[in-house]
């Protein structure tokens, strides 16, 4: 057993695996790109190593590979009677995540931060459960819920670039975007490629209404970011939003067409979101149609229309529907929301 960066358990009988793992777990919470290869040598120098199947089944989930995430999270399990507790806890949290069990997920991390708060994967499963409403643990006035959770582990976390990208991203969330931009400022400056924190700066400088020093800042960030980040697709999204704040229409379809468009980037819930959103902007901003494919994002948003999922994928959908004026997906969609909302289920089927 070995220690992390935060003082959680590693249990590993490979000093290697446990590096690469750090190194995986560093570009998972940085949203940087190339987290599953780490992850994947790990297990390699190590097959046993419980803890690199269970953020490998966190990466395939957000990669929207539920299969596989279900089996590495059912994998970790398995290979979780000599971890540590707090390792046995975070395997059983990600475990439920990746199964569509939300709200005991975030139950889980609830419990589990009393004792172990600075466990910054535990953090960032609650932050995707409450923003997104997943699973069932959709809640009301999420961003007040994730301030509650972030504000009690502070002081344990002190000032590591992890956990202070997150809690500036709750406190964007709750309307305080100068204090947001303080604690991405920090968090930048413990880790210059951590994508939670430069989100958090754009939040705030869109938030307050500057764009043009807003979409300088970014564009320079993003000239030393990997674009293939699966985190690229939405803060393009956000350039572009300064670009349409700014008048710079072309500017905001080229962004769209390089980093934003179907099938430039890996495939993720973003992928959806930020292409309808934008497409829908341009519209609205312009008065024109925009000059690129609607059919393309409603391929996208075409699961939505029988099959349930996230509150946040439905309403992008919709707006890929709409615009692409496809009146049978919409209205499928409208009666799939009404028959579920008649039985009293806001969650995916299981």
């Amino acid at each position: 057993m070995v220690k992390n960066r935060n003082g959680l358990t590693i249990t590993t009988a490979s000093p290697a695996a446990a590096d690469l793992y750090q190194q995986g777990l560093d570009l998972v919470l940085s949203q940087n790109y190339g987290p599953e290869s780490k992850l994947r040598d790990a297990i390699e120098a190590d097959e046993g190593f419980a803890m690199a199947h269970t953020v490998l089944a966190y990466v395939l989930h957000l990669q929207m590979d539920v299969p596989a995430a279900r089996a590495a999270a059912t994998k970790a399990l398995e290979l979780s009677a000599g971890i540590s507790r707090e390792e046995r806890q975070t395997t059983q949290i990600v475990h439920s995540f990746t199964h569509g069990k939300g709200t005991e997920a975030i139950r889980l991390v609830d419990e589990h931060l009393i004792d172990f708060p600075t466990d910054t994967l535990a953090m960032r499963v609650a932050q995707r459960l409450y923003m997104l409403g997943c699973f069932g643990a959709g809640v009301p006035d999420f961003p007040n819920h994730l301030m509650k959770m972030m504000t009690k582990v502070a002081p344990a976390n002190g000032d590591d670039w992890a956990f202070l990208g997150q809690y500036a991203f709750a406190h964007h969330e709750t309307n305080q975007p100068a204090k947001a931009m303080d604690l991405a400022t920090r968090s930048l400056e413990g880790n210059p490629q951590n994508a939670v924190a430069c989100h958090s700066v754009t939040h705030s400088y869109f938030e307050q209404g500057d764009a043009a020093n807003g979409g300088r800042w970014l564009a320079d960030w993003l000239d030393a970011f990997d674009r293939r980040a699966s985190y690229n697709v939405h803060l393009s999204w956000h350039l572009a939003l300064f670009e349409l704040a700014q008048g710079r229409y072309q500017q905001a379809l080229d962004l769209y067409e390089t980093h934003i468009r179907p099938g430039v980037q890996a495939r993720n819930l973003a992928n959806l979101a930020d292409s309808a959103s934008l497409m829908w902007r341009l519209q609205i901003y312009s008065g024109e149609t925009p000059g690129k494919p609607w059919d393309e994002v409603r391929v996208q948003a075409a699961p939505a229309a029988d099959s349930p999922g996230a509150a946040f994928r439905d309403c992008h959908a919709a707006l890929a529907f709409a615009g692409s004026g496809d009146t049978d997906a919409s209205q499928r969609l409208v009666d799939r929301l009404t028959a579920q909302g008649e039985k009293g289920d806001d969650s995916p089927a299981k």
